[in-house]
């Protein structure tokens, strides 16, 4: 790929998206579309990426086409995993500290402690109410595994529930981030 081609990729999800679609083989090993892959390389911005996966999806977004009466049981099953998400992610930062600072037990009995309440609760949702009880599911086993993890972590370090909020400086920090990062992208509203 050419410099301006890669940069060009790199600025467009949506060029880089039908390119790697372009690349991939078919079970007999044929190329999906040389075609498509050639015209990429050659000029990117030749081509309406947005028209393309508008013709695509039939005028159909993709936000549009997940919340769409098709994938009904999908905004259960995703509004189900979203604590889980948010937990996991707070879990992961104790974890990479529990790890980075020699404890890694901690770690490994906070995965058994999300584990058996996985499987706790999972026999007890799952067969009720199906993917979303399985959804469900999970984002208790990941609270559980957060909530171990924080008790943990506070007899460990003597730290207070209260450090754990956010207080007035870090609200003020955030806000300094924010306003540098707009400084530096040009995206500052005057």
């Amino acid at each position: 790929l050419s410099t301006a081609t890669r940069e060009y990729l790199e600025e467009n999800p949506a060029a880089t998206a039908l390119f790697e679609y372009s690349r991939l083989t078919n079970d007999k090993g044929e190329q999906v579309s040389e075609k498509l892959e050639k015209q990429i390389k050659k000029d990117p911005s030749s081509i309406d990426y947005d028209a393309f996966f508008r013709t695509a999806f039939y005028g159909v977004s993709y936000t549009d086409y997940l919340f769409s009466q098709e994938f009904a049981g999908m905004r259960q099953v995703i509004i189900g995993l979203s604590v889980g998400v948010v937990a996991l992610g707070c879990n992961s930062i104790i974890g990479h500290y529990f790890i980075g600072s020699g404890k890694i037990r901690y770690s490994t009995y906070s995965s058994c402690v999300g584990l058996i309440t996985l499987l706790l609760a999972g026999s007890l949702l799952i067969p009720r109410y199906g993917i979303s009880g399985s959804a469900l599911s999970s984002s208790i086993a990941f609270c559980a595994m957060l909530l171990f993890s924080l008790l943990v972590f506070r007899r460990q370090t003597q730290t207070a529930w209260r450090e754990f909020l956010p207080n007035r400086q870090d609200w003020n920090y955030l806000t300094l981030l924010l306003q540098k990062s707009r400084r530096s992208t040009g995206t500052e509203v005057e």
